[in-house]
């Protein structure tokens, strides 16, 4: 009898489902972890530990490079000077908060701190866990400096590594920084002026007044870091003294001395210390060095 074409096509339609169970069914397939022997699942874990750790090592790899590029654009093609990552961005404009958060937030550094209140007065850069890779971009861009301080004579620009820290500010030479009178950090005259003309012409300068003590920043001084600190006593509306504090090294402290024994006469070592001189005169001076810091006090 011949059997109709239909039903050996139905026949060929329900056996292949059929054949690929039975295929599925027989073929190797992965043992899950209840059916592992002990050393199986032992290896198991060891193969998926090696794995993540790979990846893990490609990750930081990948971060590795792209943090010494980003490194790179923090540092300029002269000492001192700030690279293309702070484009728009230069010490002493008016604070653009967007623009510096934006510039913040680069995750692959731990922090970028824009500091000043009305106007940018620093830039500091820390990265703790990556200290040597960030020192040794900076070295590679500006060569290297036994104390960690590289300046910009031209623009009066510093920039300062210390405690896995880069530094960007702003300093003035000795010449500049202390004189009788002018627009210097220091100027002798400010002793005996009016102490409302002091606080008009430091307007926003002013950190603290409490309506006997102002106090107030400048740039710093030389091969040193941080700004210059002031401190102006008053009474019965007069400026009766000042009170400075800078950092700054050694040969820049020499210096100031040299400079102070030129405006104000010889000064006379105090007695028993090896680190004060005294300046008695119009303007009574006491200047105090330390290793790192030089302390000045004028007037009364």
């Amino acid at each position: 009898m011949r059997i109709p074409t239909s039903v050996v096509v139905m026949s060929l339609i329900t056996a292949v489902p059929f054949a690929l169970a039975v295929r599925d069914t027989v073929k190797p397939h992965p043992k899950t972890l209840d059916e592992m022997t002990d050393a199986e699942r032992e290896a198991h874990f060891e193969q998926e530990m090696q794995k993540e750790a790979a990846e893990e090592a490609a990750r930081e790899a990948a971060n590795t490079a792209k943090r010494a590029e980003t490194y790179k654009t923090f540092f300029g093609s002269k000492p001192a000077q700030l690279g293309s990552y702070f484009t728009g961005a230069q010490l002493g404009m008016p604070v653009d908060q967007p623009k510096f958060d934006s510039l913040a937030s680069n995750t692959l550094v731990e922090a970028i701190n824009f500091v000043g209140e009305h106007t940018l007065d620093s830039i500091r850069i820390s990265e703790s866990e990556h200290c040597d890779a960030l020192h040794s971009a900076m070295v590679a861009a500006w060569q290297d400096s036994s104390d960690g301080v590289f300046l910009d004579t031209a623009n009066h620009q510093r920039a300062s590594y210390h405690d896995c820290t880069v530094t960007f500010d702003r300093y003035v030479e000795v010449n500049q920084w202390i004189d009788k009178k002018g627009d210097v950090p220091v100027a002798l005259s400010i002793i005996g002026t009016s102490a409302d003309k002091l606080r008009e012409t430091l307007g926003d300068q002013i950190v603290q007044d409490d309506g006997e003590v102002v106090m107030w920043n400048a740039p710093g001084l030389g091969h040193g870091q941080g700004p210059t600190h002031i401190t102006a006593r008053t009474e019965n509306g007069k400026v009766i003294g000042l009170s400075i504090n800078v950092m700054t090294d050694a040969a820049t402290m020499d210096a100031v001395q040299a400079r102070l024994d030129g405006l104000l006469g010889k000064g006379t070592p105090v007695v028993d210390t090896d680190d004060t001189t005294e300046y008695k005169g119009k303007v009574p001076a006491r200047l105090t060095r330390s290793d790192d810091t030089l302390s000045l006090d004028l007037g009364k």
